[in-house]
């Protein structure tokens, strides 16, 4: 509640993810509507500025593929997976998660989480976990988006659009 914006509210949820989890690398990946895509707006061990300005169509690559069928992937082992071809070196475990935010029927973003401080394997007690997590996180978004939204309206309300100075009513209030 005291979080104001999405990118605020991302931050925290890979940090919460982290720590709940005992994993070193998260994302959190955002739909942004004027865009058709996701971009990854938090992240904890990753650099987030190599992977800003990644953009990820609604069913491309892992991310995409969750969003757009709303289920998440959990993997235990990807060198058993038929295309993997990934550098072992980059990640220390082979598990990885991926869950889509769903707030009612809308996907609002994607969480993915790697490397399992202790080498294992995420378990189902992880899965339930990043579950109630992402349902968690979902909401929190939208009240953002929400908070995003008044802010801009009353801004909107307050100044003329044409001079960009303030209107009568921004006036009148300023004055009191």
């Amino acid at each position: 509640a005291r979080l104001r914006t999405q990118e605020d509210v991302a931050r925290h949820i890979a940090r919460d993810v982290a720590e709940l989890l005992g994993a070193d690398r998260i994302s959190v990946a955002l739909f942004r509507n004027d865009e058709q895509c996701l971009s990854i707006v938090a992240a904890e061990g990753v650099s987030l500025s190599s992977i800003k300005g990644v953009r990820i169509a609604p069913g491309d690559w892992v991310i995409g593929h969750v969003y757009a069928s709303r289920r998440p992937v959990f993997v235990r082992d990807v060198s058993r997976l038929p295309a993997f071809s990934s550098d072992s070196r980059r990640y220390r475990t082979r598990s990885f998660a991926a869950v889509p935010m769903l707030a009612g029927s809308e996907a609002v973003g994607v969480i993915t989480v790697t490397d399992k401080r202790g080498g294992e394997a995420f378990t189902r007690r992880d899965e339930l976990v990043l579950r109630t997590l992402a349902a968690a996180a979902a909401v929190a978004i939208v009240a953002a988006r929400s908070v995003d939204a008044v802010t801009r309206l009353e801004y909107a309300a307050t100044i003329d659009s044409l001079s960009g100075l303030l209107n009568r009513t921004g006036f009148d209030h300023r004055l009191h």
